[in-house]
């Protein structure tokens, strides 16, 4: 069940809510929180097996040995001898092996069909029944909650639980499919304390609004002008608009999911960091990466590029663990040489810009110009994933960027308007001003001054309810387009 559909919005969603609250404001603080609990696993299955029932009790037991792992791993800790020598010793083996069991399945679902057939290609072996293989709803992000639930229990900065608290931590429906990426070390204080008050009710619900509207309004409809121009025969200018059109897309399709998932959450008590703070505004690659994603780029930094020495084995060993994170980043989001490519491009501009940050010229730059590479960069590499990593698809679309590709006016069909209508570009103006200039600080802060005064609240507050309806008619009168995040 995607968040933006009728079924959710118009019946699951109330009904959780009515449910939830329901039962919740009748129980003292320690029962309400189990029982709370007990009411999100249930509604969390519902959400889950809506799509494919079988995926979702698979899942259960899944979650069982996970949790019976993780009671291993606290049970090791304990009874283990205490020389430095041997300390968690059996503990340590046990969460590699729990660590590697989930990546093994990770690999099995998202992975095999391709590598699989890749390799059998070279030998003409028929590979047909690979194909057939289906990766659960959110197996990337099912992986990562794993590793941190193994992970975080072996370092001590988190207990196992109970069962019904790994169930809440795994199903928890907000994140389940697209994150955002929640530690375990940080969802399990707020199982049994947690707050439920209006206030934190009015700043989901407007959170959750302001995501749909980027989906919906913003998301869907640049989607739909791009949907057109996959395989045409275009001139410059349009190649140029639909380069930026995706970068928008992208960016507003996967930010929007995040500020739903966190509305969601906060409505039922459960604080979620910020998944994306404006990342069109970066001045370099690696502040893309500190703005983009952000559970990501915390996770890999976690449990990846800090166990492997982070910056504090020399610059030679910080660069080269930075290049294994983008790697890692890259191989996360597809198997493809495209996805390897964008990674280790990514990672490049990364290790480049630590080598010269430093440097007397590169502090002159004006940032402006700073922020004009950093744009290209990314938004240019954004097309693998336009592409869905085919390389061949890619390179046409940067020789259609600079005029590579010279198409005769028979072979032009039609001029940049077909595709970028008046709507189209109006919507991308206040994309791109949404995406870049509100996320100045003296802007944000004037803001949340103005809001404290009651009439300007009040607007604010008419505004929001009224992108909700809007994005709400734009729901009921376009075709579905799914995150595009739901293929990683």
């Amino acid at each position: 069940m995607a968040f933006t559909t009728n079924t959710f919005l118009f019946f699951f969603f109330p009904i959780s809510v009515l449910l939830y609250f329901l039962f919740y404001r009748k129980m003292t603080q320690k029962k309400s929180s189990l029982l709370g609990n007990l009411i999100l696993v249930v509604l969390s299955i519902i959400f889950y097996a809506w799509a494919i029932a079988i995926d979702a009790l698979k899942l259960i037991l899944y979650v069982i040995l996970l949790y019976c792992i993780g009671r291993t791993i606290e049970s090791l800790k304990k009874k283990h001898s205490i020389s430095e020598k041997n300390k968690y010793n059996s503990a340590k083996w046990l969460t590699a092996a729990g660590v590697v069991l989930a990546i093994g399945l990770l690999y099995y679902f998202k992975y095999s069909s391709t590598v699989t057939s890749q390799i059998a290609g070279l030998f003409s072996v028929d590979t047909s029944a690979l194909a057939n293989i289906t990766a659960p709803l959110g197996i990337s992000f099912l992986t990562f909650s794993t590793i941190s639930y193994y992970v975080d229990i072996y370092r001590g900065d988190a207990t196992a639980g109970s069962l019904l608290d790994c169930l809440t931590y795994i199903f928890f429906f907000p994140k389940v499919i697209s994150g955002p990426i929640v530690l375990w070390k940080e969802f399990q204080p707020q199982l049994h304390d947690r707050r439920i008050d209006s206030d934190a009710f009015v700043m989901g619900m407007n959170r959750i609004a302001i995501g749909f509207g980027k989906k919906l309004i913003l998301a869907d409809t640049l989607g739909s002008a791009l949907a057109a121009n996959l395989t045409a025969c275009v001139d410059t200018p349009t190649a140029w608009l639909c380069w930026l059109a995706y970068g928008l897309q992208i960016y507003y399709d996967f930010s929007g999911y995040s500020d739903i998932a966190i509305g969601l959450a906060k409505i039922f008590g459960f604080q979620f960091h910020e998944n994306f703070n404006f990342p069109y505004r970066s001045l370099s690659v690696a502040e893309f990466w500190r703005r983009w994603h952000i559970s990501l780029g915390s996770f890999f930094k976690n449990y990846i590029y800090i166990p492997l020495g982070g910056n504090r084995k020399g610059k030679t060993r910080t660069l080269i663990n930075l290049g294994v994170v983008f790697l890692v980043t890259g191989l996360w989001h597809g198997v493809g040489i495209g996805y390897v490519l964008w990674g280790a491009i990514h990672g490049a501009c990364v290790i480049i810009e630590r080598l010269i940050s430093d440097q007397k010229w590169y502090k002159k730059i004006p940032s402006l110009i700073k922020w004009a590479v950093t744009f290209f960069i990314v938004t240019t590499t954004w097309q693998v994933f336009r592409y869905s990593g085919d390389l061949h698809a890619a390179a046409a679309s940067a020789a259609h960027l600079f005029g590579i590709h010279s198409y005769t006016a028979e072979q032009i069909l039609f001029p940049w308007q077909y595709y970028i209508n008046t709507k189209v570009l109006v919507l991308m103006i206040i994309g791109l001003i949404g995406a870049t200039i509100l996320g100045n600080e003296r802007i944000a802060k004037m803001y949340y001054e103005m809001k404290k005064n009651t009439v300007f609240y009040i607007i604010s507050e008419v505004v929001v309810v009224m992108i909700l309806l809007t994005a709400v008619l734009f729901m009921s009168t376009s075709t579905y387009n799914p995150f595009i995040y739901f293929q990683f």
